[in-house]
């Protein structure tokens, strides 16, 4: 075999190589951003799941108050179908506005 005919054919393999390693290189890449918004998305997930749980457990006191003292009328003017009928993020502004509320009170019931 003549050396430029080797050389020719080393030249193709090394560019076969390059080539397939740039692809594996891109692909790590891909992976590792996917990964990246992943863990973001979870972590906006997680944060959400912990105010719906919040928001839950408020909700359940708020009727347990209510329905423990239905002649107290510590939820007089709380438009609460409006509350619960709003988007996501005005609902939760409600309810802790009507939280942070001097003159509202929850009397948990006694265990």
């Amino acid at each position: 075999m003549s050396l430029l005919l080797y050389i020719s054919i080393f030249y193709l393999y090394f560019q076969a190589v390059k080539r397939s390693r740039d692809k594996t290189k891109q692909k790590t890449r891909l992976t590792q951003d996917r990964v990246t918004q992943l863990k973001c998305e979870n972590e906006t997930l997680e944060e959400k799941i912990n105010l719906l749980t919040k928001e839950l457990s408020f909700l359940k006191d708020l009727f347990l108050a209510h329905a423990g003292n239905s002649n107290e009328s510590s939820l007089a003017g709380v438009d609460l179908g409006g509350i619960l009928n709003e988007n996501d993020e005005s609902s939760s502004a409600a309810i802790w506005k009507l939280m942070s509320d001097p003159q509202f009170k929850i009397n948990k019931p006694h265990s």
